[in-house]
């Protein structure tokens, strides 16, 4: 387990270095041109800095791309998702490390800018170069924090519309918009760690067939609405039943007719199911009116050879005056 835990530890090392370092590469410039021999040439100096800044900026657009690599259970949109949490987190992170510099250490920079004179331009003028520094490791910072905000905004399916107006009414609050990041980041986490965990037990539940039956169902819909191909009735549930095993048919039956006319109809697809899978019976689940429909069928209309079980869901087995 360690092994595995390691470079991920590992990672995080290095970006909690990289972070202060990318921001400030003012000072890296300056740094560079202080460390190396000033008989080196002016040619080689600027080439060494202009390589050290290259390295910076590609692994900076990098890590904005690429925040977070995607695990075996994540999806896309979890990976963006998460990546997005990652990025403020590392923004929130650069911003303290860059308070803590800006009240400890520009002070001493200062003096160290004063004392190099001739071999550094900006020597000076010292407090004009390490304000620039400062703009700048802002500037990079809140880019960094709003590309994990937008990510987070666009492709979190538990921050709800309220949570999302409440993200860009707050933002121009000092204290108010951190709280409310952070709380958007911890729904997030929480979002990207359930759907993994789902992710991995549907991965068992299909390779046991978990929801095989014996007999074919067949779903029937309740009043005022048609099987439709592009709009499901039943929402995602066909499609987790067919994921873990299950053969699932409709009974698409009309939305507005009568319970007599829509049991003809069930009738018709109970029999052609039957046959063509060679199973001789269905397990029907009708929900509302559908079971009505179901249960007419069955007792009217000579259905139940064909059915093993019948299972209603929210049915007026008592009758209502709409139906």
């Amino acid at each position: 387990m360690r092994l595995k835990r390691a470079p991920v530890y590992l990672r995080r090392l290095i970006r909690a270095l990289y972070i202060p370092a990318a921001v400030n590469c003012p000072l890296l410039i300056w740094l560079a041109f202080q460390l190396l021999r000033p008989d080196s040439g002016i040619f080689f100096r600027t080439m060494i800095t202009a390589a050290v800044l290259l390295g910076v900026w590609a692994a900076w657009i990098y890590l904005n791309i690429v925040p977070w690599p995607r695990e075996e259970f994540a999806s896309r949109r979890l990976t963006i998702m998460e990546g997005g949490r990652h990025l403020c987190q590392l923004a929130l992170y650069g911003m303290a490390v860059q308070a803590l510099g800006m009240w400890f250490g520009y002070p001493v920079l200062k003096a160290l800018l004063e004392r190099a004179g001739e071999n550094a331009p900006l020597g000076s003028h010292p407090g004009l170069f390490l304000w620039g520094n400062c703009i700048y490791a802002v500037i990079l910072l809140f880019l960094l924090m709003w590309n994990g905000i937008l990510r987070m905004f666009f492709t979190s399916r538990r921050l709800r519309l309220g949570m999302r107006a409440l993200m860009l009414l707050a933002m121009w609050v000092p204290g108010v918009n951190l709280l409310v990041l952070c709380y958007a980041m911890r729904k997030v986490h929480a979002e990207y760690d359930f759907e993994c965990y789902k992710e991995s037990v549907r991965l068992v539940r299909r390779e046991s067939e978990l929801c095989r039956t014996r007999y074919p169902l067949v779903m029937v819909h309740g009043v005022g609405f048609r099987d439709l191909r592009y709009f499901n009735y039943w929402g995602r549930i066909p499609r987790e039943l067919t994921r873990y095993g299950a053969t699932v048919y409709y009974g698409n039956q009309e939305a507005f007719a009568t319970v007599e006319q829509n049991a003809g109809d069930i009738l018709k697809v109970v029999q052609r199911v039957a046959k063509e899978t060679g199973c001789g019976k269905v397990n029907m689940i009708a929900h509302s009116k559908g079971g009505l429909d179901s249960r007419y069928a069955i007792s009217r209309l000579g259905a139940a050879p064909w059915v093993a079980s019948l299972t209603t869901v929210c049915t007026p087995h008592r009758g209502c005056r709409f139906v």
